[in-house]
């Protein structure tokens, strides 16, 4: 149904095996427990069978048949425990194998290794888990093909041109989101930046659903908003929105939102849009080690994620929507990711092995629009629907992001600004080798629709 919402800890794995291991953990406590109270009944048996006369009294009996109970129950307890975990490793199991097929297909050796080092520490912990993954992936093999056909056929007929002039392939775009520290590649051109309008006071969000719709959206948008936040210590922390694609153009232009620099973004180059957003949190007052925490839609997202990787700014938390791809960040990064199935969010493949970010990171996914095509479920609006959801259903792994947002509600001043940009002089683009399968610049995709971005 397009109202269900999943939320998990992130990573390749859908299934949240963290709270299946520490529901494993619990009921082995519990057999521990009732191990505990067995062994002392079976005790306090002995003591009363050695004093009873024996004429007849049957409380020894009935004492020794209670502690039966309780091992019994103890034992019940701790199969239960084991097969909790040993089930939380055959999903992640699962998962690496499938992350293993994406990386071999995309020539992605580094993520082959991490995978095969987490399958080698499965089964050292429990030698069975990767066999029966094994038999698993022999019989749902072709739903996984045909997953990968869904994402490639949604996206030849938009892109199929861009892919047919690099080269590539659809398949090898698959897993090739992985946003990594640092840029490759020259650098963009030269870019105007300049404030819309006046600064004016705002408020601090609310939740999540109201960071999502302060992305700038909507025909005319600016390419940025920042809202920059004065603490009861004096100290800064910044809010930047930054919006998705605006012109859809497979030509460069002078719209630094472009569709060449998706291009950039998604093969691990600067960008002008990237460039433009920098100069706006500059203008805005941030400075390096204030608190920046971006938040983007599309390549808005891309974005978001370098400038949480490569800012020079102290983020808390990083929050993507429909992004292409994932950017890993820190275990001091609280990261959010809301993911449709839409074509440029499948462009960042299963995701990671492990978890992104620190503890209380989330990935919310949600079916939207599924009988209106991939596209419409891109749209901004369809992720603000699914934030909203997230944020009704109550869910106690969204406490992080509650959290954040109680701190920016301690402010003593909120200013807001909204940026535009122009790109005066249309890049190159970025080097291309063919046998590389991260040149399929399907990136952020035609960013089309109701609401481009």
């Amino acid at each position: 149904m397009s109202g269900d919402i999943q939320i998990t800890s992130g990573g390749a794995v859908a299934v949240d095996t963290t709270s299946l291991r520490a529901a494993s953990d619990r009921f082995h406590g519990v057999a521990r427990q009732l191990g505990g109270i067995a062994g002392g009944l079976r005790v306090q048996c002995a003591r009363l069978a050695a004093t009873a006369d024996s004429g007849g009294w049957t409380l020894p009996g009935r004492t020794l048949a209670v502690g039966d109970v309780a091992g019994s129950l103890a034992d019940r307890a701790d199969g239960l425990g084991m097969r909790l975990s040993h089930a939380a490793g055959v999903y992640e199991a699962v998962e690496l194998r499938v992350a293993m097929q994406q990386a071999e297909a995309a020539g992605d050796v580094p993520t082959q290794q991490r995978a095969q080092a987490a399958l080698d520490a499965l089964t050292a912990a429990d030698p069975g888990v990767v066999g029966e993954a094994d038999r698993i992936m022999e019989t749902f093999g072709d739903g996984i093909a045909q997953e990968d056909r869904r994402v490639g056929a949604s996206l030849i007929p938009v892109a199929g041109g861009l892919i047919g002039a690099t080269g590539g392939s659809v398949v090898a775009l698959l897993g090739r989101g992985r946003m990594l520290p640092g840029t490759t590649g020259p650098a963009p051109g030269p870019v105007r930046v300049h404030q819309v309008g006046c600064t004016r006071t705002g408020r601090p969000p609310t939740d999540l659903a109201a960071v999502v719709s302060r992305i700038p959206q909507g025909d005319g948008r600016p390419l940025v908003r920042v809202e920059r936040y004065t603490m009861p210590d004096a100290s800064r922390r910044f809010l930047v929105y930054v919006t998705g694609t605006r012109n859809p153009d497979l030509t460069r232009t002078t719209d630094p939102s472009d569709m060449a620099s998706n291009v950039r973004l998604y093969t691990g180059a600067s960008s002008a849009s990237l460039v433009a957003v920098q100069r706006a949190l500059t203008d805005a007052g941030a400075k390096p080690g204030d608190i920046v925490n971006p938040v983007g839609h599309s390549q808005g997202g891309m974005i978001a994620g370098r400038v949480a990787l490569d800012g020079g700014y102290r983020t808390t938390m990083l929050v993507t929507v429909g992004s292409p791809t994932e950017a890993q960040v820190s275990r001091g990064v609280l990261s959010v990711q809301l993911r449709h199935p839409d074509v440029v969010s499948d462009l960042a493949g299963g995701g990671s092995a492990g978890q992104v970010g620190g503890p209380g990171s989330v990935v919310i996914r949600r079916d939207a629009a599924p009988d209106a095509g991939p596209m419409a479920a891109h749209d901004l609006r369809r992720y603000e629907e699914t934030a909203r959801l997230a944020d009704r259903s109550g869910d106690p792994r969204l406490a992080g992001i509650r959290d954040q947002l109680a701190e920016l509600r301690t402010s003593t001043a909120v200013e807001v600004r909204d940026y535009d940009a122009e790109q005066l002089v249309p890049p190159a683009d970025p080097p291309v080798r063919v046998a590389d399968p991260r040149i399929v610049p399907g990136v952020g995709g035609p960013f089309v629709g109701a609401d481009r971005g």
